[in-house]
């Protein structure tokens, strides 16, 4: 790469996302505070509040890329992630009545 370039895009793995958020949930569900707002329902999912923390950008980690140390926020997340929080989001408000609509 010639200096001056800008560099090419990283772009964060499916498994590196899902160690990230899995350690968060950990610490989260070890009393860590949680770093979005949250409401109610969401506050007992902490793999939830995890992946929304990872999502916008909350998390402070590195991920070890070729021998050296990368922040998350250089990466591009996978585009999963956006729909995973999306859909399990939804699937908190989701009345467990088990009745069909």
């Amino acid at each position: 790469m010639e200096a001056g370039e800008p560099a090419a895009p990283l772009f964060m793995t499916h498994y590196e996302a899902t160690q990230i958020v899995a350690l968060r949930a950990s610490l989260l569900s070890d009393g860590a505070l949680a770093k979005v707002d949250v409401d109610r329902a969401a506050a007992f999912d902490p793999v939830l509040v995890a992946a929304s923390e990872l999502l916008h950008g909350l998390v402070d980690c590195v991920v070890e890329r070729d021998g050296r140390d990368v922040h998350v926020s250089r990466f591009e997340l996978p585009a999963g992630l956006h729909n995973f929080v999306r859909v399990r989001a939804g699937a908190q408000k989701t009345p467990a009545s088990g009745k069909s609509t």
